[in-house]
């Protein structure tokens, strides 16, 4: 990973460029020799893309049913994945450009902008939210650490949507930090690919920016209005129906494999064999959805009177989000990513003892994606995800709530 500490604008750009060509051919090289390589999200994407584009005999409101679109992504890969499209409307019209190409193709130009977006995320965190080159050192090697766990190599193997959306998310957190208006439209993009970050909305408005909130619900407005000639006016409808009832209710996949505290519940009700298991767990869902209004909300708060900048209270709600949800993957780790750097910027070590600390670190990542067992045993029956997230949280949660320096020293 590179400091960026010139303040050539030429030489920045051609460094940046560098690393996305050095960091994506490795993944391009995967997809040219592995057939299967980033196509099990993807080739959903892709369907749906089809759809809009009219190249296959299926109305754009049937890609919520099963028997209709299932077809289609088998006949992509008849592999393991996905097989549902789970996400709005306004998220099939923005992936149409895709259909364009062939399958193989867009499948490597998806691969790319991935991997594009993962370093693009990364020089604009070291770029507009660091300020002190030590940091930016330590936020370089903690992320070529992070990107050799499963976490980042599951995004790309398997042709997630979560790193765009980590990017949207960053860009909205930087153009918040500076009181820009334009922070509405990337968030209104993330919402439009994925539910969840409709929440942030509400950073927007503790923050009082009104403009900002306007200019994300015009464009939550306007994408919506683009998928009217495909999906008519009952799209939102269908999306409503079928999947996003579900994905409120937790029960869009197996709920037992939720990496979140009900996810958790679940698990220990079946393997203690507890009479009235059905009632446990809807009384237990139901105080967990209490428990993640309320922190939002208390959030909110402390954000609106600034006891927290906009880094801490991105990363507050992110924890608590994942924490709390119905359902979390593993994968959705990705997003606390921005977390290293409220760590980061207050460890006081040597340089020294931090690069030995880093190296042995990413020695022990090496080892550690050679050894399923380990991977199965710490992910599975032990359920790491879950624990790092409570324990994030009740740190967030009992850490002083002052105002942060980097929120302090900006406002000088």
């Amino acid at each position: 990973m590179f400091v960026f500490q010139n303040k050539q604008l030429t030489f920045r750009i051609a460094l940046l460029i560098c690393a996305i060509v050095f960091g994506v051919w490795p993944y391009v090289d995967k997809v040219l020799h592995v057939p299967t390589f980033g196509l099990s999200d993807f080739a959903v994407f892709y369907s749906a893309a089809q759809v809009i584009d009219g190249t296959v005999a299926v109305e754009a409101p049937e890609i919520y049913i099963r028997k209709f679109f299932f077809p289609l992504v088998e006949a992509l890969r008849p592999t393991s994945g996905g097989t549902k499209f789970l996400y709005p409307p306004q998220a099939a019209v923005l992936f149409a450009p895709f259909a364009l190409f062939p399958f193989a193709t867009a499948n490597a130009l998806w691969i790319f902008f991935n991997v594009a977006m993962l370093i693009c995320t990364y020089y604009a965190i070291i770029r507009f939210l660091l300020h002190d080159d030590i940091t930016k050192l330590r936020y370089s090697i903690f992320l070529a650490i992070f990107l050799r766990f499963s976490v980042a190599h599951e995004l790309l193997r398997t042709g997630q949507i979560n790193g765009v959306v980590l990017a949207l998310l960053v860009l909205t957190i930087i153009a918040l930090e500076k009181k820009k208006m334009r922070s509405g439209v990337p968030l209104a993009l993330a919402t439009s690919i994925k539910i969840f970050p409709g929440v942030y909305a509400l950073l927007l408005v503790a923050k009082k920016q009104w403009r900002a909130f306007a200019v994300y619900c015009a464009a939550m407005f306007a994408l919506w209005l683009a998928t009217v000639p495909f999906f008519g006016w009952l799209g939102l409808l269908h999306f409503y129906e079928h999947p996003l009832k579900k994905i409120l209710a937790g029960t869009i996949n197996n709920p037992a494999a939720s990496a979140s505290l009900y996810g958790l519940l679940i698990r220990v009700v079946n393997t203690m064999h507890l009479q009235h298991a059905h009632t446990i767990v809807v009384v237990g869902g139901n105080a967990l959805t209490v428990l993640l209004a309320v922190s939002l909300l208390c959030i909110a708060f402390l954000f609106m009177r600034g006891r927290m900048n906009t880094l801490f209270a991105y990363c507050f709600f992110t924890c608590a989000v994942l924490l709390f949800s119905k359902f979390t993957q593993t994968q959705y780790a990705l997003y606390l990513l921005p977390l290293a750097l409220l760590m980061l910027q207050r460890v006081h070590i040597s340089r020294w003892v931090l690069s030995t600390l880093c190296i042995a670190a990413l020695y022990c990542a090496l080892f550690w994606s050679t050894v399923p067992a380990l991977h199965t045993f710490f992910y599975k029956r032990l359920n790491l995800i879950g624990i790092v997230l409570a324990t994030i949280y009740l740190l967030l949660l009992t850490r002083n709530t002052k105002r942060d320096k980097l929120g302090a020293a900006r406002k000088k």
